[in-house]
């Protein structure tokens, strides 16, 4: 009603009209910051009592979004409703990233994974049992996360699931933790094949040789990145858990049992289209116990006789189904003399 009224006051007067003035100002500020002049457009502010850009968020953004789209039916195209804010905001952002974001983070790891190693091991397939490797670790890993997360709810999370950013920062670094431990074995079994050795000689000496370094390499990442799991930031917790699991994973199953496994099935083919030397060295199995009692006492007993000869039947037989495959191999003259 202050509006008729033209009083100019000076600041230093304080009549209660100046201050009915005063209190007519705040409210034609507040309601043009919050409705426009003519009335077309108003602001309605809406402060859920929980973290708007807690748990709920998403969720609560899509079915405010359903109720306006309704209510904007209903006013039969008269009004339009927009809803805006950190949370709205946080939610399409998270949106817009995973429309293409998972297409180019696979893609740019199988194009990567394949020329690398094609480069690397002049082979088809050993690319390929990486990529499974890869899919297996993020797999392991994911799954971990859900019942720690999700399940028990660890670290002070809200089961939620993971802040949207993580997965896109971390799967890359996880693809990058995974490989390079499996591409150290792989590439130590690669050069005993090269020598001479059968696959399957390979496989045994290249696991045993890279043990202790590969475990060793594992439990230093282990310890650096658990101490993210003690920061006051969930964001950063979670970070933490994913990055030692990946590690924890990849070290003690993935690298001891997997890849072994994967390299032994179709042996040979391995390293196809690639040439390799027929196979013209091999591994002594011995056990260590044999070698410990040989050690003390120079007699053979009748028992580690035994155990010898049990060896060197292995060791033939190996040999022998080395020789049969290396001798099926493609394009590939004998040039051990060359190779070796």
């Amino acid at each position: 009603n202050h509006h008729h009224h033209h009083h100019h006051h000076d600041s230093a007067e304080t009549h209660t009209e100046s201050e009915d003035v005063y209190d007519a100002k705040i409210f034609r500020e507040q309601t043009t910051r919050l409705k426009s002049l003519l009335g077309g457009a108003a602001v309605i502010v809406v402060e859920p009592e929980w973290n708007s850009i807690g748990p709920n968020a998403t969720e609560w953004v899509i079915q405010i979004r359903k109720m306006l789209r309704e209510q904007e039916r209903k006013s039969g195209g008269t009004m339009k409703f927009y809803l805006e804010g950190m949370a709205p905001m946080v939610v399409d952002m998270a949106d817009s990233v995973y429309e293409t974001a998972p297409t180019v983070t696979i893609l740019s790891v199988v194009m990567v994974v394949m020329v690398f190693t094609s480069i690397a091991f002049m082979s088809a397939f050993i690319g390929i049992r990486l990529l499974v490797t890869v899919l297996f670790s993020l797999a392991w890993v994911f799954g971990l996360l859900v019942i720690l997360f999700q399940d028990v709810q660890v670290l002070g999370a809200q089961g939620d699931g993971l802040h949207w950013l993580v997965p896109l920062l971390l799967i890359p670094v996880m693809v990058g933790l995974t490989l390079d431990y499996d591409l150290f074995l792989i590439s130590r079994i690669y050069e005993y094949r090269r020598s001479g050795l059968s696959t399957k000689d390979s496989v045994v000496a290249g696991v045993t040789q890279t043990g202790g370094v590969i475990t060793v390499a594992g439990l230093i990442m282990i310890v650096a990145f658990s101490s993210l799991m003690t920061s006051s930031i969930h964001i950063l917790r979670s970070v933490g858990l994913m990055l030692v699991l990946t590690c924890a994973v990849d070290t003690f199953i993935i690298r001891t049992l997997l890849v072994p496994a994967l390299l032994l099935v179709a042996v040979e083919w391995n390293w196809w289209p690639g040439c390799v030397p027929s196979v013209s060295r091999r591994v002594k199995l011995v056990d260590a116990s044999d070698l410990a009692d040989s050690f003390e006492t120079e007699t053979e007993t009748e028992t580690e006789a035994g155990a010898g000869i049990a060896a060197q039947e292995a060791q033939e037989d190996s040999f022998v189904q080395g020789k049969v495959r290396a001798g099926g191999m493609h394009g590939c003259g004998d040039d051990d003399e060359e190779s070796i």
